[in-house]
């Protein structure tokens, strides 16, 4: 990878992590991951790329799940979840 792609992967992550809440597990997700029993689901889970152990559920609305609406669903679901203080960051 050139270093100017190098430097632009890594602003972009660092936006995304600027745009993402901090995981339970204490570590800040550089990606969400979106899944369901459907490929237009009315609602869907998502979970970021840290642990994998915190699931979210939130209303997808049909959105495909190949798409960015349900990607910005999965994000400000995220983000409005409820956390408790970690206490097992590492």
């Amino acid at each position: 990878m050139s270093e100017a792609k190098s430097e632009e992967s890594s602003a972009e992550g660092a936006a995304l992590n600027a745009l993402l809440s901090a995981c339970p597990c204490g570590k800040v997700p550089t990606a969400i991951y979106v899944y369901a029993d459907s490929d237009r689901p009315k609602w869907a889970y998502c979970h970021g790329n840290c642990c994998g152990e915190w699931n979210i559920e939130f209303r997808a609305g049909y959105a495909d799940l190949a798409s960015d609406e349900i990607q910005r669903l999965s994000e400000e679901a995220w983000n409005a979840a409820p956390r408790a203080p970690a206490d097992n960051a590492d």
